[in-house]
């Protein structure tokens, strides 16, 4: 399991006020954190990698999300890089997406609305 002990400051503000914006303008189901950053491997040059998923997910809401993380990358100077799902794909889409799903649940690190594990 990840920690955000392997966050640095800017890093967790970034994540809290993306998901905030997200939270906000959308409605959000699940926000995670994995990969090298939730595993304490990054190097300096190591992205932050979320998973996001929203109720529903059409393009048009895709295109916004992908707005509100390009705002909080140049704001907090990271780089997050964001994967997106609604509910329906992930419960009934492809066995991709399921699979990949359940991989980041197992490994990935979830939010609440402040920012702590849940």
């Amino acid at each position: 399991m990840g920690s955000l002990a392997y966050l640095e400051p800017n890093e967790l503000t970034a994540l809290n006020d993306l998901k905030q914006a997200i939270n906000h303008d959308f409605q959000l189901v699940d926000f995670r954190l994995y990969g090298s950053k939730a595993r304490g491997t990054a190097d300096a040059d190591s992205d932050i990698d979320v998973m996001i998923e929203l109720e529903e997910l059409t393009p048009n809401f895709n295109d916004k999300v992908f707005d509100v993380v390009f705002d909080v990358n140049l704001r907090y100077g990271v780089f997050i890089s964001a994967v997106l799902f609604g509910r329906k794909e992930l419960e009934d889409g492809p066995c991709l997406h399921r699979h990949y799903s359940r991989q980041l649940s197992g490994m990935g690190y979830a939010y609440d609305r402040f920012g702590q594990k849940e």
